[in-house]
C-alpha cells in the first residue's frame, strides 16, 4: 500500500511532483534537476491554500502561531497556580505577587520575540 502523496511544484520549471505527505527534505526535479526543499515548499503551498486548521488539533498546534498560543496557555496556567498558592499560603502572598509580576514581564518579552520570529519565518 502506497503512502498518501501530496503534489508540490518545482520553483524553477513549474513541474508538479508527487511526494509522500510525511516526507521532509530535499527532492530532485526530474525535468530541470533542481533540488527542492520539500518541507519548505509544502509549508508555503499550504498557506497559499484556504486550509481549515480547526479540525485537526495537531495541525493547529504545529501552525506558525502555535508558539504564541503555547506561551499564552503556559502564562495562564502559571498565573492561576500562583493565585491559588497565594491564597492558600497567605504568609507568602507578597512573594507570589512579585513572582507574578516577574512572570508577566517574562511572558510579554517572550510573546514579542515569538511574534517577531513567526513573522520572519512566514
Amino acid at each position: 500500500m502506497d503512502a498518501p502523496k501530496q503534489e508540490i511544484g518545482c520553483p524553477e520549471c513549474g513541474k508538479r511532483l508527487n511526494v509522500p505527505k510525511a516526507y521532509i527534505g530535499l527532492a530532485g526535479c526530474p525535468v530541470c534537476m533542481n533540488k527542492i526543499d520539500v518541507g519548505a515548499r509544502l509549508k508555503d503551498e499550504a498557506w497559499e491554500e484556504d486550509v481549515d486548521l480547526g479540525n485537526n488539533l495537531l495541525r493547529t498546534f504545529l501552525s506558525p502561531f502555535s508558539v504564541s498560543l503555547k506561551l499564552l496557555l503556559w502564562y495562564i496556567a502559571i498565573m492561576v497556580s500562583l493565585g491559588a498558592l497565594g491564597v492558600a499560603a497567605s504568609n507568602y502572598s507578597v512573594l507570589y505577587f512579585y513572582a507574578g509580576i516577574l512572570i508577566t514581564v517574562a511572558y510579554l518579552v517572550l510573546a514579542v520575540l515569538a511574534y517577531i520570529l513567526d513573522r520572519k519565518t512566514m
